[in-house]
This record gives C-alpha cells, structure tokens and sequence, in this order.
C-alpha cells in the first residue's frame, strides 16, 4: 500500500505501510487506492522524452480499439495555460505538488476503468499491482534530443538544454514526492531501445507483444 506523505519541509514524498508504522512520516495526507483489476485492458508505454511513446501508443491504441491518453499532453496543456515552457512548469512542480497530483489524478482513474494505452512516465509505478501490460521504451539521449528538436523545429542546443534540466527535475521531484526512482526498470513487463532498430520494426514488434499480452491475459 502506497501512501503520500509530509515530510519536514512540507514536500510529499511517498513510502510504503511500514512508513506509518516506522514513526519516520511527519503526518499522512492521503492514501493511494487499492486499485482493482480493471474492466478492460491497460498498455502501457513509459519512457523518457523523445522516445517515442506517442507515436507508438497512437497506433497500437486504433490496432486494439483502445483509448490513447497521453499524461505528457496534460502536462504541457498546464504549462502553456501558465504561459510557461516545460522546463519552467518543472521547476515550479518542485515547490508545489498541485499540479503533478492533478496528473496523477487522471492517471488513478484510468487504472481503474481500463481500455486504455496510457503514454506516461509514471503510471508503471502507479500500476505496479494492476493487471496491465507495461512496455518501457528506451533511447539514447542524443537520439531522444535530436527526435525532439527535429519534431519541434528548434535549435539542437536548446532542447539538449532543456530536456537535461527537465530530466534532472523529474528525476529530483519524483523521487522525493514519491519515492520513484524512474531509471529502475525493473518493474517493466518490456524494455525495448527504439533507437536500435527502425520505426516499422519496433511497431511490429510492440503490435505481435501486445496480441500476444491480450490473447493470454484478456
């Protein structure tokens, strides 16, 4: 059972039940649902930016009559509500937890209904104990860099720049609201580099894994 804690400085950050009973949490603010086996099937591809979690969750999600729901749509969404760049929004998420709990929120539910290929760094963690399909996509961060500069027409230097330092804030943030190490791929039903091989090869091969995941699971 995973529970959000306050720590001194009023931050959350994540432990397990044995938290509680440690006498090290300073004060439990709510507790993350036990969360159901869902009524339909959940896919989900994680990564770091520029890995190209939506253009292989777009497809996989029409080839399986699914819903596709990007949490990396939500997130830019706020930024640009706020007038503010992604790097800017994750800075500001490491003083306030308002705005990565309304992701989280969207994320909880969609665990629980189902149907869906969930494009999201975090929802592998969430859904550690949910019966789901969790695909972890992989890539250089040169060639992650690259991908986004070239998708976005922006300088090369620029984005180097501000995908290390929203990276960096992830890393930082998650850890400390949560307790998620995001490099531990340990969880992960698949780990697949999609730098390695061209864009219809990895589409085959996350098409033939997912059928195979649905003929036997659902």
């Amino acid at each position: 059972m995973l529970y959000l804690c306050r720590w001194r400085y009023g931050t959350l950050s994540a432990c397990f039940s044995s938290c509680s009973s440690s006498g090290s949490c300073w004060g439990l603010v709510f507790e993350l649902p036990a969360l159901k086996r869902p009524k339909r099937p959940i896919i989900i591809l994680a990564g770091l930016h520029g890995v190209g979690k939506s253009t292989y969750a777009k497809p996989l999600a029409e080839e399986f009559n699914l819903e596709y729901v990007s949490t990396g749509s939500v997130f830019r969404r706020i930024a640009r509500e706020k007038g503010l760049t992604v790097s800017q929004l994750s800075e500001l998420c490491m003083k306030t937890s308002e705005f990565d709990r309304e992701i989280d929120s969207v994320t909880l539910s969609l665990l629980d209904s189902g149907g869906v290929v969930l494009d999201s760094l975090l929802a592998g963690w969430f859904a550690r104990d949910v019966e789901s399909f969790k695909i972890f996509l992989k890539a250089s961060f040169e060639t992650r860099c690259m991908r986004i500069a070239s998708r976005e027409n922006r300088p090369l230097e620029e984005v180097v720049s501000e995908t290390a330092a929203r990276e960096d804030s992830e890393r930082r943030r998650f850890m400390e609201y949560y307790g998620f190490n995001i490099d531990d791929l340990g969880l992960y039903d698949m780990v697949l580099d999609t730098g390695v091989l061209s864009q219809g090869s990895v589409s085959r091969i996350l098409k033939t894994a997912v059928s195979a995941y649905l003929e036997e699971k659902w």
